[in-house]
């Protein structure tokens, strides 16, 4: 649905000037702006995310996962600092940049924290999202810390920290 695009897109351009957030370079349509097919261009990192890397290993070494925890939680900072709340934290939302440094993607139901309806909605992937988000009791940029805290976790352990089916 084209508000949807147009809602990711309006935090996309809020998000940009940091390199710990994915670079957004425009988007396109297949036809006219009611079009049902968008296309969003973004920087390409071939080295692909942070899920993969964990899973292709063993757990990281603190010394390895430290910089990429500051990487992702510097991004953090600069979203909200611009009032953006990205309520999706997770490996699979951390692609791996040829300097090997995280970078923070995926703006789908990222949202502004003065959008008090938005934040009410339960959303996030339920095995990082944080207790208020699941609840629609979010007021704030916890759920972002709890996740960007779950990352870590499974950086260092190569597991989840809580069964979560639903």
């Amino acid at each position: 649905e084209a508000a949807c695009v147009f809602a990711e897109v309006k935090i996309l351009v809020l998000s940009q000037g940091h390199p710990g957030v994915v670079g957004y370079k425009g988007c396109f349509s297949d036809g006219g702006v009611k079009s049902k097919q968008w296309s969003l261009v973004f920087d390409y990192y071939q080295h692909g995310d942070l899920y993969d890397r964990i899973a292709q290993g063993h757990g990281l070494m603190e010394r390895d996962a430290m910089p990429l925890l500051n990487n992702l939680l510097c991004a953090l900072v600069f979203l909200h600092d611009r009032d953006i709340f990205h309520r999706d934290v997770k490996p699979e939302n951390l692609l791996m940049a040829d300097d090997g440094k995280a970078v923070l993607a995926d703006f789908g139901i990222a949202c502004l924290i003065s959008d008090k309806d938005e934040l009410k909605q339960i959303s996030g992937t339920v095995a990082y999202a944080a207790p208020e988000m699941l609840q629609g009791e979010s007021i704030g940029y916890e759920g972002d810390a709890f996740g960007a805290g779950v990352v870590l976790y499974c950086m260092l352990s190569r597991s989840m920290p809580f069964l979560a089916p639903s």
